[in-house]
């Protein structure tokens, strides 16, 4: 989403999306593999991929992890359920094949980058709240470092491809800038601030405490799933045709007020809305990053596929066909 200062592109509020739902369905794509290891195991392995094991006891860890995220979920039929399992495998599938391929390459992530990220994801959260966070979303804080070690191995394998194969140009950023900013009309917008969780009650209770005088701000980062955590739950500034429809009421808000819990597809939100304002387009220099990140992501994500189709041709996998359909009653 473009937020430069008061602008967002008209289909800007699709990257959010879409971000928030891979943080909450990691049913349909982890982006970490902390499960997969090259190390003898006496679990019985699902999928040899390469030099790696991929467990039955690290999918059903990395399942259990999904299913806290998600909260309550509807009862899937049998073949749903397997649906959602199998692409879970696929993805950690492909994880494997692209943290191997950085190794393969010398590729490597050291200490002080893992630190370096621990105090970016982090943000302005203090001890407490941070391990509450590693709880919520990771086995413990040693899981935390293996998984963010191989994500991180992971995304400098594809800056090294998007830098040889598809650099970003200034021709690149211009043509982006007409296409999404002069063309558009910057109508009303508002400053939007969201916490969004996958329980009613725990939404409920969170707006209690917005209500009784508790920071947004701290709230959002000790709680949300969004995106926008670290940033204290700030999506920024947004025009009603930006947002999908079920969030409409949260445009609606005067200055200053808290909404009430709104149940969408992807969760339990709270919004607060802190400005309404004219929307102005801005110059091309001040949007000249965001576009550029925005070209990136895109070709990152068809680099992405592209490595894993290609190594899918080269790198061996076996998938345990007997042992997956009757360990997780997933039909051959």
């Amino acid at each position: 989403m473009y937020a430069a200062d008061g602008f967002t592109v008209a289909n800007g509020w699709t990257l959010f999306v879409k971000t928030l739902m891979v943080a909450c369905a990691l049913f349909l794509g982890a982006l970490s593999v902390s499960g997969c290891t090259s190390e003898p195991d006496q679990e019985v392995w699902l999928a040899r991929v390469g030099d790696e094991t991929i467990t039955r006891g690290a999918f059903e860890k990395r399942l259990r992890m999904a299913r806290r995220e998600l909260g309550d979920i509807p009862v899937l039929s049998r073949e749903d359920r397997a649906q959602l399992h199998k692409r879970l495998l696929n993805e950690l599938i492909a994880e494997s094949l692209l943290v191997q391929e950085a190794r393969r390459r010398g590729l490597s992530v050291d200490d002080r980058e893992l630190t370096s990220e621990a105090v970016r994801l982090r943000g302005d959260l203090d001890e407490r709240a941070w391990k509450r966070y590693l709880l919520e979303h990771y086995v413990d804080e040693r899981d935390w470092e293996r998984t963010t070690r191989r994500r991180l191995l992971v995304e400098r394998l594809l800056a090294q491809e998007l830098a040889r194969t598809a650099p970003v140009t200034e021709a690149d950023i211009d043509a982006h800038y007409r296409e999404s900013f002069e063309a558009v009309n910057p109508g009303i917008e508002v400053e939007l601030w969201q916490i969004v969780v996958a329980d009613e009650q725990e939404a409920r209770a969170l707006r209690k405490e917005l209500l009784g005088g508790r920071d947004f701000a701290e709230l959002a980062r000790e709680h949300s799933i969004g995106p926008e955590r670290t940033k204290g739950g700030r999506i920024g500034y947004v025009r009603a045709e930006d947002l999908p429809e079920s969030f409409a009421p949260a445009f609606r808000l005067p200055v200053g007020k808290v909404s009430k819990v709104i149940q969408t597809e992807y969760g339990y939100h709270v919004f607060r809305v802190t400005d309404r304002r004219r929307g102005h387009r801005p110059d091309r220099k001040s949007v000249e990053r965001m576009i550029r990140e925005t070209i990136e992501r895109e070709r990152l994500a068809q680099i992405r596929q592209q490595l894993i189709d290609r190594l899918r041709q080269e790198v061996p996998i076996e998938i345990n066909d007997d042992e997956w359909a009757r360990a997780l009653d997933v039909p051959r």
